[in-house]
């Protein structure tokens, strides 16, 4: 082969070389980024399947990729988009209260939309916006935000949440110890239990984990998500959470101090713990509350809850989980209304079972016995407990 010959030979065999790899990466990408779509439910199975079928058509024909459908195909992949909503049929049998005596009802306790927006590689720098709608004390449907923040991974063991934020408890405890939010809140929140926070505010958190431990802290507003702040000088709610897996059991304090200008200022610790294997959860807590006002005897109330969960799936092939909780609330006497049922000692049992049809859609039937220590004279309809069955619809998407 001659001098020109073998100089023509390697210089197309170069720019062979130059040419096709970019042509196998972009082929490569495309793929990957409609599988991260289908993970996301912006796609379908159906037409992410479909999409990568006629790609591999144009590359078997010799088509080339178009550059800018793989960055069309990033910037959707970016985005993240669900739901959740809580769909009840509610029948109070008996209420202290005569409006709500022997009453049943449509409602939708609560759905979210949530948007997340993420930055640069991976799943850990993102913003987050989740919009909440409820039923207001006038019948209607409103639209609330729930979350709004950055979240912004600073190292393996530490990240934050600036904006409207996650508070350190509830949310955690919905995911690790009451798993049934769509039927009734966590007992430190329910308005027939402790009813002491929300879980979410305006603040900063920092959060992480580091093999079995986890932990969050932050400094918030200390109204919640559905308050104004009003409070002069600091006025702010500290509060903090840490936690530890050892097997199959999980161990979890959670401590918080509301300084309020206009209010009592409000001191927390709970201490929770709880089991978890394939066939059952079981899960305790006790709630220390200390109250310190400046025109009204300073008080100290508590309680406990202890919740459950059976899963049947093993034993009978179906995804029937049976749940209970029970739990008790003590005012301090010095706290204690014996005219107004809100105000007074309770406690609560409810029973349940859940059967989950798919990933998307559970259903629930509940029934929530409530007593109150009060005179039953006192009550606007002579009566000293609440009894409710639920029927339950949650879905997700």
């Amino acid at each position: 082969m001659g001098k020109i010959a073998k100089q023509l030979f390697f210089g197309l065999l170069a720019g062979a070389a130059l040419f096709t790899p970019p042509q196998i990466s972009l082929a490569d990408d495309y793929e990957e980024l409609v599988n991260l779509l289908e993970e996301k439910n912006l796609l379908t199975p159906e037409e992410a399947e479909a999409l990568i079928k006629k790609h591999r058509e144009k590359l078997a024909k010799g088509s080339l990729l178009d550059k800018s459908e793989i960055k069309r195909l990033k910037k959707l992949v970016q985005l993240k988009i669900g739901g959740k909503a809580y769909l009840h049929y509610d029948y109070t049998i008996n209420s202290p209260e005569t409006e709500k005596d022997d009453k049943g009802e449509f409602k939708v306790t609560r759905a979210y939309l949530e948007v997340r927006k993420y930055f640069g590689k991976g799943k850990d720098n993102y913003f987050r916006t989740t919009v909440d709608v409820h039923q207001s004390d006038d019948g209607s449907y409103v639209v609330r935000l729930k979350y709004a923040y950055l979240n912004w991974k600073i190292n393996n063991f530490l990240a934050t949440e600036i904006g409207m934020v996650h508070r350190p408890w509830i949310d955690w405890e919905q995911h690790n110890g009451w798993l049934h939010r769509d039927v009734e809140k966590t007992f430190i929140e329910d308005r027939d239990g402790a009813k002491l926070l929300g879980s979410a505010d305006v603040g900063i958190t920092l959060k992480g984990k580091a093999n079995n431990f986890g932990y969050m802290f932050g400094i918030y507003n200390g109204e919640g998500y559905h308050g104004k702040e009003d409070d002069k000088h600091f006025g702010k709610s500290v509060e903090g959470r840490i936690n530890y897996t050892f097997g199959r059991l999980t161990a979890a304090l959670h401590m918080a101090y509301m300084d309020n200008q206009n209010k009592a200022d409000r001191f927390i610790v709970q201490p929770w713990i709880g089991f978890k294997n394939e066939d059952f959860l079981v899960a305790f807590q006790y709630i220390y509350n200390k109250e310190n006002n400046q025109n009204a005897p300073d008080y100290v109330n508590t309680g406990f809850s202890v919740n459950g969960d059976l899963h049947l799936k093993r034993f009978i092939g179906q995804p029937l989980t049976l749940f209970a909780r029970y739990g008790y609330w003590n005012f301090d006497k010095d706290a204690e209304d014996k005219t107004d049922y809100t105000k007074v000692d309770r406690w609560q049992v409810l029973l349940g079972a859940a059967y989950a049809w798919n990933k998307y859609i559970r259903t629930s039937l509940a029934y929530k016995h409530v007593g109150y220590d009060i005179p039953a004279k006192n009550t606007e309809n002579g009566k000293d407990y609440k009894n409710t069955i639920m029927a339950v619809v949650q879905v997700k998407w």
